[in-house]
């Protein structure tokens, strides 16, 4: 109420009226708390009378609290805001609708509450600021890895430019670093202390443990002819290293003793290895051979047929005389040696 109708009467037919703050009728308007004096002049004899009237204010606003300053974060996504008055029975509204002293909000912004004190009218407001910080931390997991025949453990290690940023791999461990043997994709997540808000990114270990293909060469076999042979490893896989089991550690390898002789390539991409072998063998058996019956030249019998032989196919033969066939014809008394040849491993009998 910011302004009242005082209104004067008398008795006194054709009174006048005037009041103290110049209205001159019985009735005035006014709006200022004050003391307000009407006097009554009878028209008559000229006396007057005189009465006051007080007017007073109450305009004192009620007492408005919106609240302390608050954050949303990401583990705080809603609050409830309580507004409080000192002055009894106000009634309270906020600038989003909200017309109760509490006031549920998800969303950042400045809000206003306006308490209204219903005895006299007036009112009071006051702010309380919501901000945000939703800001998700800085995550980083580290480049790739790779699992090799030679590298069975590897070390992950996350990094966060976020202070005091917390980490968990998605493997359980809860810190930086993450030391592992099993391929897989690894996924770290950081969480931001001050506001809980997380950020993940990804690792990936691979495994390499395919190993070179390998082949020894053929199996070779060592005679009286052949003394020595060359075996000779290979491999497709680029750069593969070579190892045999009597130290040799090039492709190539001679040897002049019969055994079985074992090759190792590496792939040194990833340390794998794989074995293949190559047997030598040894063929020197003489073969047997038989130069015949003596003979005897006589006046009559002026030449004689030698005759040699061996059980071994292919035999080749040699007389002492130059004669290089089975038989020899001679018809000179003398020792004659024949030399058998084994045409298979070059191993000779006399």
């Amino acid at each position: 109420v910011t302004s009242f109708n005082l209104s004067g009467a008398s008795s006194i037919p054709g009174a006048t009226f005037t009041w103290s703050n110049g209205a001159i009728t019985a009735t005035t308007t006014v709006s200022v708390a004050s003391n307000y004096t009407l006097t009554v002049s009878d028209p008559n004899n000229g006396c007057t009378a005189s009465d006051q009237i007080v007017v007073s204010s109450n305009t004192a606003p009620p007492n408005a609290n919106a609240g302390a300053d608050t954050i949303l974060t990401c583990n705080t996504t809603a609050i409830n805001l309580t507004a409080t008055s000192s002055t009894t029975g106000v009634s309270f509204t906020w600038s989003n609708g909200t017309n109760t002293a509490s006031n549920f909000i998800t969303s950042a912004n400045t809000y206003t509450v306006t308490v209204t004190n219903p005895v006299n009218g007036c009112s009071a407001t006051d702010q309380v600021t919501v901000s945000s910080n939703t800001v998700a931390p800085n995550v980083n997991a580290g480049p790739d890895k790779i699992l090799t025949c030679s590298v069975n453990l590897v070390t992950l290690t996350a990094t966060s430019a976020t202070l005091g940023a917390t980490f968990l791999w998605s493997n359980g461990v809860t810190s930086a670093s993450n030391s592992l043997s099993i391929p897989n994709t690894y996924t770290i997540t950081v969480t931001d202390p001050n506001n809980r808000c997380t950020a993940s990114d990804q690792v990936t270990v691979i495994l390499s443990n395919t190993p070179p293909d390998l082949n020894a060469g053929p199996d070779a076999i060592l005679t009286c002819a052949i003394t020595s042979v060359s075996l000779t490893a290979s491999s497709s896989t680029p750069g593969a290293a070579f190892s045999w089991s009597n130290g040799t550690t090039a492709a190539n390898n001679t040897v002049s003793t019969a055994n079985t002789y074992t090759v190792t390539a590496t792939d040194p991409s990833n340390g794998c290895t794989t074995s293949d072998q190559a047997v030598v063998s040894l063929n020197t058996s003489a073969p047997d051979v038989d130069a015949g019956q003596d003979a005897t030249l006589t006046c009559t019998v002026t030449s004689a047929n030698l005759m040699a032989s061996s059980s071994i196919p292919g035999t080749n033969f040699m007389w002492s005389n130059g004669v290089n066939t089975s038989i020899n014809t001679v018809n000179v008394a003398n020792i004659y040696t024949v030399t058998a040849t084994n045409s298979q491993n070059g191993c000779t009998a006399s």
